[in-house]
């Protein structure tokens, strides 16, 4: 029988939860990470990020900046608190098997993700996963990255081919239905 991604992931969420504080990711004395910045970040996408053990990496959230290449800037206000669902994390101290496991692990908990390397698959700054969390109404921009993150391409200015890494059919399934539902919660 085949079970909803929502379902399924209902199902697995506890687990990853439970695993969060002993994975390479979890915060540890000998890996310091510069800055943490929830200021902005939804609260929901807060949370989630806290349950994966991984709110320490944060180094990201809004940025008031007006520049059409802000992804980062406003989505929505909650509570008269402008927020937005795009955040940046840092990768210090994992390598790459970890840093695709974050990423699927990102993807089962509602984000799309990409692993960004100054070179790799189109771009240019500082290394960190850059994610999106689908679960809310998203600005134009951010839109079209879960568009571009569900087809398997970079979500950047060209959108070629993602080659980092790609999700499994549950992680896809997973962001699109929960996009899905914020655009059809924003509609009515």
């Amino acid at each position: 029988m085949q079970y909803p991604a929502f379902v399924t992931i209902a199902l697995l969420l506890p687990a990853l939860q439970a695993k969060a504080a002993n994975e390479t990711w979890a915060a540890r004395t000998d890996c310091v990470i510069a800055k943490r910045n929830y200021d902005g970040l939804v609260p929901d996408a807060l949370a989630a990020l806290h349950e994966l053990g991984v709110e320490h990496r944060i180094t990201q959230t809004i940025n008031p900046g007006t520049a059409p290449s802000n992804y980062h800037g406003r989505d929505l206000a909650i509570e008269g608190r402008d927020v937005t669902a795009a955040v940046d994390i840092s990768v210090r101290c994992l390598d790459a098997p970890n840093i695709k496991r974050l990423l699927s692990h990102l993807a089962l908990a509602g984000f799309a993700g990409w692993y960004r390397e100054e070179g790799k698959d189109g771009w240019k700054g500082p290394t960190h996963i850059h994610a999106v969390w689908a679960s809310e109404p998203l600005k134009r921009q951010l839109q079209k990255q879960i568009a571009s993150w569900l087809g398997g391409r970079t979500g950047l200015v060209g959108d070629a081919r993602y080659m980092y890494w790609q999700p499994t059919d549950t992680e896809k399934a997973t962001v699109a239905e929960r996009y899905e539902a914020s655009k059809a919660a924003s509609s009515k």
